[in-house]
């Protein structure tokens, strides 16, 4: 990636690594992109649209992991995309 467009894309939404599949790909937070966006809808709705308009596949196009919420105890969480 071209470090100027790397640079400008950081200072709008941050960019790391990620292993999906078996290759290491530069992703961004799902979340973060929906805040940036400043969708109208709840996140989960927005979220499923666009897998399901594009095509994604996990695990392919995008990671989906459990963040635990309530200091980690319990069963909830919340999905976090990466991709």
């Amino acid at each position: 990636m071209d470090s100027n467009i790397t640079t400008n894309l950081i200072e709008l939404i941050k960019i790391s690594q990620a292993k999906i599949g078996d290759e290491e790909q530069y992703v961004v937070s799902a979340r973060d992109l929906y805040e940036y966006l400043a969708v109208k809808r709840d996140f989960s709705t927005w979220i499923k649209g666009r897998i399901e308009k594009y095509g994604f596949l996990e695990n392919e196009d995008f990671i989906k992991y459990t963040v635990p919420q309530n200091g980690g105890t319990g069963n909830h969480g919340l999905f976090e995309w990466l991709g």
